[in-house]
């Protein structure tokens, strides 16, 4: 009965949220618009009132990942360069090299504070791997990326500063699928055949220390689909049912009771996660985007005590503001045309307190790569 009452609210449309709101966050995104002869991307900020500008703009396909501090502005986006593409160009001068390493460029609010070259172990010329920032420190010291290939991955933290230094975080045994609280006291990885481990996180201290592996794992959960994201005192994933692949779950894992205290069935069958399973620290949930159609799906919360619909025809969910009221997600123009061409991506920001969502045009033919809420 929940549910359906749910997907009934669905139905209504939403208030439009007022732009004058001051609780409203500003979002950061990474755009990127194709046009006649060729792709652009731009990083772009959207204010509360409407007001929008590129903090860099003109750079080329292989921008795609962005991590963002919500509390201070900083961010760290990654480009990923082959042999065939343009160069990043930051201020007239080309910071990366065809088949490199990826490059790195760390910014606070609308000022570059530096680029460097990535992991070394990680170049298109040795190891086809891409490095990706996934996260902030609480206090926006550290950022931890993770280095990825075909059948690996690596963590690793890069000090927030003119002249960034690497340090090792967690090699190949502790980096599968890893997820960590948004408290930075608890992290999740898994092992073989399904096997979750649940151990804490390194305390952020000047000289880095190494994730220790758990000694047994915490859950075992076959055909499990995503990572096991710790929030609070519970564990999130998707999963496919063994008895019935053609049904999927999302479930909450109380770690204290060891059992699935909630659950949310998938709409379709033989389901695929879209995106991420994202946090939402203050109350202790998750948000995620269940496929409905192409292209969309029902954007929904699940916490303990079960599931909320928040919107629907959804095709991303980006982020959350810490104080959780609100999500940050995408959808396209016209949701039932799917990725058509001119139907682009449009940002949504939904206000879970008030109900009401403030769409933002981010420009015709626009895909949005990534988002985050700063100040």
């Amino acid at each position: 009965m929940r549910t359906l009452l749910c997907l009934i609210a669905l139905a209504a449309p939403l208030a439009t949220a007022h732009a004058d709101d001051p609780r409203a966050p500003a979002v950061l995104a990474l755009t990127e618009r194709t046009f006649a002869g060729g792709h652009e991307v731009a990083l772009r900020r959207f204010d509360a009132d409407g007001a929008a500008h590129d903090v860099q703009a003109g750079m080329p396909l292989g921008t795609y990942h962005l991590a963002a501090h919500a509390g201070t502005g900083r961010w760290v986006l990654a480009f990923h360069q082959l042999g065939n593409g343009d160069p990043l160009t930051i201020g007239g001068q080309a910071v990366s090299k065809p088949d490199d390493r990826s490059t790195l460029v760390f910014g606070e609010r609308d000022q570059i504070v530096a680029t460097i070259y990535g992991d070394p172990a990680c170049t298109s010329k040795v190891k086809a791997c891409f490095e990706t920032p996934v996260r902030f420190s609480p206090d926006g010291a550290y950022v931890f990326v993770q280095s990825e290939g075909s059948s690996w991955a690596t963590w690793g933290r890069w000090t927030f500063a003119a002249k960034p230094v690497r340090a090792a975080i967690a090699d190949a045994r502790t980096a599968a699928a890893l997820a960590v609280d948004d408290l930075g006291k608890r992290a999740a990885y898994q092992g073989k055949g399904g096997a979750v481990y649940v151990t804490a996180w390194p305390a952020p201290a000047a000289k880095a220390r190494k994730l220790v592996a758990a000694k047994k794992a915490t859950v075992t959960l076959p055909l499990i689909m995503s990572a096991a994201v710790p929030v609070g005192d519970h564990l999130y994933w998707f999963r496919r049912d063994p008895a019935d692949q053609a049904v999927g779950v999302y479930e909450a894992w109380s770690l204290t009771a060891r059992k699935v205290v909630a659950t949310q069935r998938a709409a379709a069958s033989y389901p695929l996660l879209r995106g991420a399973l994202v946090p939402v620290p203050a109350r202790g949930s998750v948000v995620f985007v269940d496929d409905t159609g192409f292209e969309r799906g029902t954007l929904w919360e699940l916490g303990p005590a079960g599931a909320t619909a928040l919107a629907a025809d959804v095709r991303q969910a980006l982020a959350v503001s810490t104080d959780g009221r609100f999500v940050l997600a995408t959808r396209r123009k016209d949701p039932a045309a799917g990725n058509a061409v001119g139907n682009g991506e449009r940002l949504v920001v939904i206000d879970t307190v008030a109900h009401a969502e403030r769409v933002i045009d981010a420009g015709d033919d626009v895909a949005i790569s990534a988002g985050a809420f700063v100040p």
